[in-house]
């Protein structure tokens, strides 16, 4: 399996930061992406296949937001062109269990069985289907979006199937985009989570080089976006607050007792608690 962290060439230190993580960990031939950089660029011009005011997820994406999808989206395509291993993708400012490199040698046993495996998580109630034991890795079906892609091994049917709903364009956050379910597209996750990003970890357990996001810390990089027309915006809300009464007056229920479960994803022993 193929070991790609993401980073911008300009903040060597996370590269630093990353690379002694791995070293840490045991974690082997990791290799450094390099991140398409937003900045002096306007949204439009990142990418080819950035679709805003089109009814997609979302009305518009910041610049910031553009890149990093971009640069998720790049190694999907060298994944899909290769066709041969699954890679593990990661940003630069994660912290990983020890147990990760063990997992990742049995996952890329079973790349038939998966599009995506996703590795981390946020403190966030998310619902799972019943949980697979594939000897001794234990996964569960993602059934909604996750907020994170800050880890996650894709294998090369993976690959393909996000490069080619990319290449039809794109408006959306990258960790939803990966992780939004479909019956053509088996993704799971990983349990416990072997993975935590530095913003949403405990600050005492975390160095200070990746306790922010270039996301929400650089306001130049962010500038406010449109939302859409009220039309966009009313149709959305409906349909989120349609989701949210249906699935706790009655999909949860069913979904328990189908032996899914609702709740927060169980971080690994060794990695720092969430941020409260």
């Amino acid at each position: 399996m193929q070991k790609h962290f993401i980073n911008l060439t300009r903040v060597p230190e996370r590269a630093d930061f990353i690379a002694q993580e791995a070293a840490r960990i045991g974690l082997a031939d990791v290799q450094f992406f390099p991140a398409v950089d937003a900045q002096g660029q306007l949204p439009k011009d990142i990418s080819p296949y950035y679709t805003p005011n089109s009814w997609k997820a979302y009305w518009e994406l910041s610049a910031t937001e553009v890149a990093v999808f971009e640069s998720h989206r790049l190694l999907w395509e060298k994944c899909a062109l290769e066709n041969t291993d699954a890679y593990f993708i990661c940003e630069d400012d994660i912290l990983m269990s020890e147990a990760l490199p063990a997992t990742l040698i049995e996952l890329s046993k079973h790349t038939s069985k998966f599009d995506l495996i996703h590795v981390d998580s946020t403190n966030v109630e998310y619902r799972y289907g019943k949980t697979e034991n594939w000897a001794d890795v234990i996964v569960a079906p993602i059934l909604q979006p996750l907020s994170s892609a800050a880890a996650y091994v894709v294998s090369p049917s993976g690959a393909k199937k996000l490069a080619a709903v990319a290449r039809r364009g794109f408006c959306d956050h990258v960790d939803d985009f990966l992780t939004r379910p479909d019956k053509n597209y088996c993704v799971f996750q990983l349990l416990p989570a072997l993975a935590i990003q530095g913003m949403f970890a405990n600050p005492d357990h975390v160095p200070k080089e990746i306790r922010a996001s270039e996301r929400t810390s650089i306001p130049a990089l962010n500038r406010s976006i449109s939302k859409g027309p009220i039309s966009y915006r009313i149709t959305k809300e409906i349909r989120r607050s349609l989701r949210r009464l249906l699935r706790k007056s009655v999909l949860d229920k069913r979904l328990i007792k189908l032996g899914g479960s609702v709740g927060i994803t169980q971080l690994a022993e060794d990695l720092p608690s969430y941020l409260d």
